[in-house]
């Protein structure tokens, strides 16, 4: 598995994906669920050397260890979602423009419907496994092996959080996905990634629908502070626990000199780039935001 291969498997995930969504798009939650499912199935079949490759690797074969899954699972998720809670709080009061066109985004479905429950298949349950399976799993795989592993857990965080389209998934999603990449990496199971990507995204589909959406109470800057130390507590008990920042000497022993940043990730980091641009500057109609462009944005 070597970088070329590795960057090609990530720029047709999101070929894929965009494509299905598309034509999709006019089915609502079914096309959305077809759409996340056909991607799998494609991705084995445009790249199967590659889909082989990683699931002979021993971390696609190592199950996790419970309490380990559960104890990453509670610090990636305070991480991840202090972090959105802080960054809310400073747009909210700051930059309320930009919350309104945050508002305008979001997923807007009627919880207990039937909509929500394939929803809920596709984001949960589909989007967290071709995810993984691409970042954490080969490309972090590939990254790791041409240079060190944490430049590799920090690149594929970067490139994760990227991709998902938003200034604001940007700045939350990298801390908790580095930690989630540094827990494969040191614990050897890509499955302690998985899970708490399907918990965040079943939470995001599965339960935050069934919370109240309007809020009268103005935000208050204090909040935003102690949910971004409780975030940071969170990342540095994590770090301390994973020794985040320490590569191990039989990890250095794989390394080659391998070029990382080939032509088809570049055209990766510039989607990424330009989505976030099109998506913090431009106004967007609410009326003319597609229901591809509401899903890419909340689950990729």
């Amino acid at each position: 598995m070597n970088v070329i291969s590795a960057n090609r498997f990530l720029f047709g995930m999101l070929l894929l994906v965009l494509t299905a969504l598309i034509i999709t798009s006019p089915f609502g939650g079914a096309g959305q669920c077809a759409a996340t499912f056909f991607t799998i199935v494609f991705l084995g079949v445009m790249f199967p050397d590659t889909v082989g490759s990683f699931l002979q690797d021993s971390r696609f074969k190592t199950p996790p260890r419970l309490k380990t899954a559960i104890a990453l699972t509670a610090l990636d998720l305070t991480v991840t979602f202090g972090l959105i809670f802080f960054w809310i709080t400073v747009i909210a009061l700051y930059f309320p423009a930009y919350l309104e066109q945050l508002e305008a985004m979001a997923l807007d479905t009627q919880p207990g419907t039937r909509e929500q429950l394939l929803m809920f298949i596709a984001g949960a349950i589909f989007v967290p496994f071709y995810e993984e399976f691409v970042f954490r799993g080969v490309v972090l795989r590939a990254y790791e092996r041409a240079r060190s592993p944490i430049y590799a857990a920090f690149l594929t965080s970067v490139l994760f959080a990227l991709v998902h389209g938003t200034l604001i998934q940007l700045l939350a999603f990298i801390p908790g996905s580095f930690l989630m990449a540094r827990g494969v990496q040191n614990r050897g199971s890509w499955w302690l990634a998985v899970i708490p990507h399907v918990i965040n995204n079943g939470l995001i589909f599965g339960v935050f629908p069934f919370l109240p959406s309007e809020t009268e109470e103005e935000p208050q800057l204090i909040i935003g502070i102690v949910s971004l130390v409780i975030a940071g507590i969170a990342f540095t008990i994590a770090a301390r626990w994973l020794k985040i920042f320490t590569n191990k000497v039989s990890e250095a022993a794989f390394q080659r000199d391998e070029k990382i940043w080939t032509p088809t990730l570049i055209c990766v980091v510039l989607f990424g780039i330009s989505v976030i641009i099109l998506t913090t500057f431009v106004p967007l109609d609410p009326e003319s935001i597609s229901g591809v462009t509401r899903f890419f944005t909340a689950s990729l």
